[in-house]
């Protein structure tokens, strides 16, 4: 699998936790709403925890990588970042 074809499996797979998340957040709402608590917090806010708050850094982003391809069985190579001088015109 190509790094692109990874990242879209990841999103496919967050969407469908989120979906899953939300499916069983509003069925316990609407389970406590029928049942006629005295106190049920608002179905919006329930929701909204579920999102994260912040994307991920560049950091989090190449550690996730390097964990899922070390998962998989992958070899992982390790470069240290060359800065490359461009000769001026």
């Amino acid at each position: 699998m190509t790094p692109r074809e990874m990242h879209a499996c990841f999103v496919g797979f967050t969407f469908l936790q989120k979906r899953e998340a939300k499916r069983f957040a509003t069925l316990a709402w609407s389970t406590a709403a029928y049942f006629r608590q005295k106190r049920l917090k608002p179905l919006k806010t329930i929701l909204a925890k579920i999102d994260p708050p912040k994307p991920m850094t560049p950091a989090q982003m190449r550690a996730a990588l390097i964990g899922a391809f070390t998962q998989l069985g992958a070899k992982v190579n390790y470069r240290k970042k060359v800065e490359v001088e461009h000769p001026e015109d």
